[in-house]
């Protein structure tokens, strides 16, 4: 078994996304990853309509969940289809969202940890750094609020004596 196949296996990414090269960096102790498509059209993320591939993006680097204690890393260079209604737009990728340089595996076991450990703690324990383990939480709060949006804004507004509640309790 190649290492490719072995990580095809593992990934499991999506059709028609398929590994296409692993390296094992042995100084700094990475597996790196690249992921490729064998596809010549995808749907258009507005609309949904099969368009043709315009070009692919710059080369993106996401950090995914530890492979037998070693930092993995999958790179990919996503396509832009060009659809007719929509113009020229980015495809969507099966393991992180826009902009996003964690996968959603990682980000998904960062917020789980995170829930039952400081912030500080999971950081360390996944080797992130403070910003990136804080940009992990505040895009799961977004999702959240944006998933109870309008539950929240019927609910009255926290008056600003409840803000603070003393250590004992209110009297």
């Amino acid at each position: 078994m190649t290492l490719e196949s072995f990580y095809q296996q593992i990934l499991n990414p999506p059709e028609p996304w398929i590994v296409s090269k692993v390296n094992l960096s042995g100084l700094d102790l990475c597996v790196n990853v690249w992921l490729t498509h064998e596809k010549h059209a995808f749907c258009c993320p507005e609309c949904d309509q099969e368009a043709p591939i315009y070009d692919h993006m710059p080369e993106r680097s996401l950090q995914h969940l530890d492979t037998c204690g070693r930092e993995t890393c999958l790179y990919v260079k996503l396509p832009r289809v060009k659809c007719p209604v929509h113009g020229v737009k980015a495809v969507a990728f099966p393991f992180a969202r826009p902009h996003q340089d964690v996968t959603n595996a990682l980000e998904q076991k960062c917020i789980q940890a995170t829930i039952a450990n400081s912030q500080a703690d999971i950081a360390r324990l996944f080797g992130l750094s403070y910003d990136r383990m804080e940009g992990i939480i505040n895009r799961a709060l977004q999702r959240g609020m944006s998933l109870m949006g309008e539950k929240l804004r019927r609910k009255r507004p926290v008056p600003p004596h409840m803000w603070y509640i003393p250590r004992g309790g209110l009297p």
